[in-house]
């Protein structure tokens, strides 16, 4: 089976999307010397049942060679343009198994063209560094909340952090979370080129939790001795 190569590249430094249209998917493809011109892509934006998709994702094949995976932001849904040149909006789940052309024209299941594809992206409350993130990614972890607080592709996993879940997190002890957090943060992976994260001291992962609005458990207060 091929495998699956994901390319996530959520913000810049000003924190704003870096890819928010399938033109910027395709060009991160072309920079990656993929014959986009040549080829079709995908788009999958899966969901369960009844509940509407957060992300959606541009899948490309060379040939028989593995996959190639673009993640796009989360997002509420996405601004195109019909062959008419009028804009309308599009729910996520309406791209899921939508086909790409290497020029960006997006042909939906239902038979419509459309182009110039823009996602209209979440937008967050707080801004993190990478370093925040990884504590926030494996704060999740260390609660086993997975599966609540993470966004999930087939084939690939893990794809990023719903935040409008964090808030129903608690941590009942930070220390704990802390020496769970530095015996594994230097093995995340990075992009290429970018060294391995370093130990993070206690006062870090708690303001990290207090930005993303994790809550902390107060300890019991002592007994009076009176």
């Amino acid at each position: 089976m091929a495998a699956a190569r994901l390319i996530q590249e959520y913000r810049d430094a000003a924190y704003r999307p870096i890819i928010r249209t399938i033109a910027d998917a395709l060009n991160k493809l072309h920079e990656l010397g993929y014959p986009v011109e040549s080829s079709r892509c995908q788009i999958r934006a899966p969901s369960e049942a009844g509940k509407p998709a957060l992300f959606a994702a541009l899948w490309f094949r060379n040939g028989e060679e593995d996959e190639t995976i673009i993640a796009f932001p989360s997002s509420k849904g996405c601004w195109a343009k019909t062959t008419r040149g009028v804009q309308i909006y599009l729910t996520l789940e309406k791209l899921d198994s939508a086909e790409v052309d290497g020029d960006g024209n997006v042909s939906l299941r239902d038979g419509t063209s459309v182009h110039a594809v823009r996602f209209d992206t979440l937008t967050l409350p707080f801004e993190l560094t990478e370093v925040e993130h990884a504590i926030i990614f494996l704060t999740v972890c260390f609660l086993k909340e997975e599966r609540t607080c993470f966004y999930y592709a087939p084939e690939v996993g893990y794809v990023g952090v719903d935040f409008s879940k964090l808030h129903a997190l608690q941590i009942k002890n930070v220390k704990g979370l802390g020496r769970f957090i530095n015996a594994r943060i230097q093995s995340l992976r990075r992009e290429e080129g970018k060294p391995a994260f370093q130990p993070v001291a206690l006062a870090a992962v708690q303001r990290t939790l207090d930005i993303a609005g994790i809550q902390k458990a107060r300890g019991r207060k002592p007994r009076s001795l009176v």
